[in-house]
């Protein structure tokens, strides 16, 4: 038939999910859609379909092109990090996977800006360093 079709995989690491969707595709259809566990690379089931959104993209790449998460919190928003430490941790495993980090915020410039908002860090560990940012009245 003179095509050749390339099978493809996409995983999708949302903020609004437990765990990453992987796509696979053959050629232009869908083949599957599977909830997986990113360490062990297993299947958690499967799924009937996915909402993905994508920004636009941008002609430079750079992170500030598309703003930042803490740019799409409505004004007077407040910030929760629940177990800083963790979430500083699993931000720096995610940076060390990713092969081009071009377009991606650091995980100490993220924290920067989400704590410029008025926030609270709450962990669990008595040893970790707990931080208030009220807004002034």
């Amino acid at each position: 038939n003179g095509y050749s079709f390339i099978s493809t995989i996409r995983d999708a690491f949302s903020p609004d999910r437990a765990e990453p969707v992987r796509v696979e595709f053959f050629g232009d259809d869908v083949e599957s859609i599977r909830p997986f566990d990113p360490e062990s690379q297993r299947s958690l089931g499967t799924l009937d379909a996915v909402s993905l959104t994508a920004p636009v993209a941008s002609a430079d790449h750079s992170p500030d092109a598309l703003g930042h998460l803490a740019d799409y919190l409505p004004e007077g928003s407040w910030v929760a990090l629940v177990e800083p430490d963790d979430l500083k941790e699993q931000g720096g495993h995610y940076l060390g996977r990713v092969e081009n980090r071009r377009g991606l915020f650091t995980v100490n410039g993220t924290f920067k800006r989400l704590t410029e908002r008025p926030s609270i860090a709450l962990s669990e560990r008595s040893s970790a360093t707990a931080g208030c940012n009220l807004p002034q009245a």
